[in-house]
């Protein structure tokens, strides 16, 4: 979505999505809304991808594939 916009963005490849997001919010390409569900995706993703004592929640990992898959095809979330 950073690359896509017409909006230019000042952002680096590796940033995380949690940052990305904050970038595209405060360009006034995303609204507040889709800011917040993009960071509460962000938590999922990384209690998924760093080690922690307890697996990831399993309705939480689900979520953050079905709602990905939303934000990815333009649906929403």
């Amino acid at each position: 979505m950073c690359q896509e916009t017409d909006v230019k963005l000042e952002y680096n490849y590796d940033d995380g999505i949690r940052k990305l997001a904050d970038t595209l919010y405060k360009s006034d390409v995303i609204e507040q809304t889709t800011l917040s569900s993009l960071k509460t995706l962000s938590s999922i993703r990384n209690d998924c991808a760093h080690a922690n004592q307890t697996a990831p929640n399993e309705h939480k990992v689900k979520r953050l594939i079905e709602d990905t898959d939303d934000y990815i095809r333009g649906r929403g979330i």
